[in-house]
């Protein structure tokens, strides 16, 4: 018997960060394949931004102020001005305000801004619940006050809670410094959303030991990031061209995230080239320029998921620079790359992602400071005519379709009997 499970995901899809909600995407797409019907309810969006699996019946989209964040992100972050600019002054005061609008939305938007988006949210939810009857709700953050959301709508209605913990809440080092008040709300309202839900799922090990430790009462388990195959069926090898070196990063380099170490290694080795698929913050750019690499260095916005695999196919290596300050993290990247037969430099301290890859064939790791390393490796990569790279099976037990397989158990352990009460 087929059963419905209600969705809350509110970046369906992401529109800053390409790749932010494949997790669920996959989900959706994925999950009618272990008889589950799946009911997305996120935010209105432009409808130029969405692929086939965002449209249709089964997406539920209402107002919210998602289109005025993603203005004030890229005006902080992303925006460049040419030196020719007459305006530089009111760029400069447009970033003021929006840093300044920032610092007072994380004081008074607590877990985050998204809500905002809660007096949408809550009653499209209950109507949804009570025509559609699901079997339990699935809600992925962050945004952490996703989670709430799900905490609440099962009190208001019963229907299990399946909560999807992508990145660490309380006590994140990604999050900065804060204060003991902002520290006890945080993890205030981690308790409320984790005693909420029926069950929490989690992408790494190292996030679920964490967490394990944490709530050692609370039913927990991990679904692993992945990849699609469907996405890398057209996948095709380059040709062998010992002398040429054209690296690729796919996905955001964002704080934390800094390419440098690359560009420092980069500085006079003939046949090199770095792209970027993604968004970037200025100061990334601005490290390019100063290594004097702009004609070396190309800057690509997002793109469809098929031209991202293509570009993958058409690269020599491929680079993985995970989150500084991120110990418990592995970038959803990391499972395509396995999954993309081309070597991999990761440039990061010890942490999760290089637990995840070390020892794989044709993944070499490299610190951040170790710069002569990384230079010796795109030498040796840029003058072999086929170095080393992973093989398709390493990356075969991170399949999307057989990780949407194990949702769906998890689902169907937490799910209230087929005709149940809404």
């Amino acid at each position: 018997m087929r059963r419905r499970v209600l969705i809350l995901a509110y970046k369906f899809p992401d529109l800053i960060v390409p790749g932010g909600s494949t997790r669920v995407e996959k989900f959706v797409k994925y999950l009618p394949r272990h008889g589950w019907d799946p009911i997305v309810l996120s935010v209105r969006v432009p409808e130029h931004e969405l692929a086939d699996v965002h449209r249709g019946e089964h997406v539920v989209r209402t107002p919210s102020h998602y289109g005025a964040f993603v203005k004030a992100y890229r005006t902080r972050y992303l925006d460049h001005g040419s030196s020719a600019d007459a305006r530089p002054r009111r760029r400069s005061r447009a970033r003021g305000l929006v840093e300044f609008a920032r610092r007072l939305k994380n004081l008074v938007l607590v877990p985050d801004d998204a809500v905002l988006w809660w007096p949408y949210a809550i009653p499209a939810a209950l109507k949804l619940i009570r025509r559609q009857r699901p079997a339990a709700i699935f809600a992925s953050g962050p945004p952490y006050s996703l989670l709430l959301l799900g905490a609440l709508l099962k009190r208001l209605t019963g229907v299990p809670l399946l909560s999807d913990l992508r990145d660490d809440w309380a006590k994140n080092p990604l999050a900065g410094q804060r204060n003991a008040v902002q520290a006890a709300t945080e993890s205030f309202l981690e308790r409320r959303a984790f005693a909420g839900a029926d069950r929490i799922i989690h992408v790494t090990p190292g996030s679920l030991e964490l967490y394990r430790a944490r709530y050692p009462r609370q039913a927990m388990a991990l679904v692993r990031n992945g990849y699609d195959e469907e996405d890398f069926a057209p996948l095709a090898s380059p040709e062998a061209a010992p002398g040429r070196l054209r690296m690729l990063h796919v996905g955001s380099l964002k704080e934390g995230r800094s390419p440098r170490p690359i560009f420092e290694a980069m500085r006079g080795l003939s046949g090199a080239h770095f792209r970027l698929i993604g968004t970037t913050h200025r100061e990334h750019v601005d490290a390019a320029a100063s290594a004097g690499l702009n004609g070396e260095v190309q800057w690509t916005d997002r793109l469809p998921r098929c031209e991202v695999v293509t570009a993958m196919g058409e690269s020599d290596a491929l680079v993985l620079i995970p989150t500084r300050d991120a110990p418990t993290a592995i970038p959803g990247k990391a499972y395509e790359y396995l999954r993309a037969e081309r070597p991999i430099l990761v440039v990061s301290a010890r942490n999760e992602t290089t637990r995840f890859l070390a020892g794989r064939r044709g993944v070499v790791i490299r610190a951040p400071g170790d710069v002569a390393g990384i230079r010796s490796t795109l030498e040796e990569w840029r003058d072999a005519s086929r170095p080393a790279a992973p093989a398709p099976p390493e990356a075969y037990p991170f399949a999307r379709r057989q990780l949407a397989g194990t949702l769906a158990t998890h689902l169907a352990d937490v799910a209230r009997p087929a005709g149940g009460a809404g």
